[in-house]
Parts: structure tokens; sequence; C-alpha cells
């Protein structure tokens, strides 16, 4: 089996065991990107739950303004948000089949280029005393998402998670190079 592991914002993730993707590889995103498209970094279908994870990782271990200050955490949440909507959209066009989605299709493992179950993970890396701030910034996220989980009835998980859920969520997958 050939290992596919991978590295992101001080984090490894072994996804040897899956299908996957990112989109920063396929040809078809990097020809969108340009136009203010946004992708989020790892996909992977998970065969048992039939459905498709999609993770984000930012590390804000050496930047907590981000999370803290008001102004700084509001654009952590439209970048979310950015990201989050452009990847259904993206994922919209392959399963209606539009005519731009087929170099996007020919990247996504076989059972996610149909309509599928969807979870959406958001990890933030930060110091353990800033985790408490992780719950409104997860809660407004998810109140700007609201509309668009409605609209996408098979999204059935979409919340921030910190280093230690990550831990205990996707405990084979990832290792971090500085625990938090």
């Amino acid at each position: 089996m050939t290992r596919n592991i991978y590295s992101e914002s001080g984090t490894n993730i072994d996804l040897s065991s899956y299908s996957h993707f990112r989109f920063e590889n396929c040809e078809g995103y990097r020809k969108i990107s340009g136009f203010n498209v946004k992708e989020i970094d790892f996909g992977w279908w998970n065969e048992p739950e039939k459905c498709l994870y999609l993770l984000e990782i930012k590390d804000y271990t050496s930047n907590p303004s981000r999370i803290v200050e008001k102004d700084k955490s509001k654009v952590l949440i439209e970048n979310l948000l950015k990201k989050s909507i452009d990847v259904l959209l993206m994922l919209s066009a392959v399963w209606l089949d539009n005519g731009g989605s087929q170099e996007i299709k020919s990247c996504l493992p076989t059972e996610a280029q149909r309509k599928c179950k969807v979870k959406i993970f958001h990890l933030i890396k930060c110091d353990k005393s800033l985790e408490p701030h992780l719950s409104p910034i997860n809660d407004k996220l998810k109140a700007g998402f609201r509309g668009y989980k409605f609209l996408y009835e098979n999204i059935r998980t979409f919340k921030i998670i910190s280093a230690r859920q990550a831990n205990r969520i996707f405990k084979d997958l990832l290792s971090f190079s500085s625990q938090s």
C-alpha cells in the first residue's frame, strides 16, 4: 500500500487507508482558484459511514489574536464560511454533472462523485488555554452556515474542533508537529 501522509499547518495526516483528494492538487480546481474560489485542505471517503469527510486545518498557536480579538475572529469565520460554501458549490456542480465540473469530478473518490453525506470539520490548533474561545466562534460559524445546511440536507456535521478534539475524532489519522 502506498503511504499517503501529508503535512499541513504543523499537522500530519495519514490518508493511506482512504480514497482521498486535495483540491490544491486538482487541475479542475486550479483552473478556477484564480477567480476567488476557495478550497478545503483534505477530503476522503469513509466507507463504513458512506460519507465524504472534509477537513480544513488552521494553526493559530503562534498567532492567538486571530481567535481572541473580535475583528480577527470575524475574518476567520468569514474565511471558513467561504471555503465551505465554495467546496459545496464545487461538489454540487459535480453531482449535477455541470459543464466545467468534469475535471473536479475526476479528482474525487468515486463514491463522492454523486450526491452523498458530507461532514465538514475545521480544525483550529491553538493553545489549550484559548480553546474556550473556539465555542463562540463555532456558534457564529454555524449560524452563518445555517441556510446552506438547510439547502444541503446531506451535511451531517459542520463544526470547529480543537486539536484535542481532533485527536479523539481522527485518532488514527492525525499527528501534530507541536502538540497544542
